[in-house]
């Protein structure tokens, strides 16, 4: 799994304008996506997909099965919404984006952990979410599949922790049990933040 974006100042979701047209009309005042990660799956040489990368069925990570971080309940969630062809635009003008800014995470899963912290897993291939609000989901359980709805322009999961519901501020996100490629090898599991640029995987518990 490349990371595309992660935990570190590389990271594109740390330069959110919050003095911008946009947040301020909503009302965001901190970065809920500072910390951000945006997770791709490539093949062994690093490839994102199989020939162009025309259609979202030739990424290597299309329908990829996304899976709960953390126990407790499904807050919010949206399907339905169609994945994005490579070098288009979203099926969204800024004037529908104005109405309704969560069509920017196009099809989605927002589960509350009940202790201040929210769980975010964006831009779900199109038909794939699994779960309904209010519904208890557990740690492991499939959520959904990696897509490229909303306003991706490549497939991908994008994955951030908040501390509330809606336009809140982001919070770090540790991963448990990860390696990390280093040329031929893998570095031994750690536990911690990973950052932009990483090629890692989860070892088995």
């Amino acid at each position: 799994m490349f990371v595309h974006d992660g935990h570190d100042l590389y990271a594109h979701h740390r330069r959110l304008d919050i003095t911008g047209g946009m947040t301020t009309h909503f009302g965001i005042t901190g970065n809920l996506m500072r910390y951000a990660h945006d997770f791709v799956v490539t093949d062994d040489k690093g490839k994102l997909f199989r020939t162009d990368g025309a259609t979202p069925g030739d990424w290597y990570g299309y329908g990829t099965p996304v899976f709960a971080s953390g126990d407790r309940v499904v807050r919010d969630m949206r399907d339905g919404m169609p994945d994005n062809r490579k070098g288009a635009p979203p099926p969204f003008d800024q004037a529908a984006l104005m109405k309704d800014l969560r069509l920017f995470l196009g099809n989605h899963v927002l589960v509350d952990h009940g202790n201040g912290e929210y769980s975010l897993y964006a831009h779900l291939k199109q038909g794939s979410v699994a779960v309904k609000p209010g519904q208890r989901v557990a740690r492991g359980e499939q959520l959904g599949a990696m897509g490229m709805s909303g306003d991706a322009f490549l497939v991908h999961l994008h994955y951030q922790l908040q501390s509330g519901p809606g336009f809140e501020e982001g919070l770090p996100a540790y991963f448990e049990g990860m390696r990390v490629r280093i040329g031929d090898s893998w570095s031994a599991p750690f536990d911690g933040p990973v950052d932009s640029g990483m090629v890692v995987e989860a070892v088995a518990p």
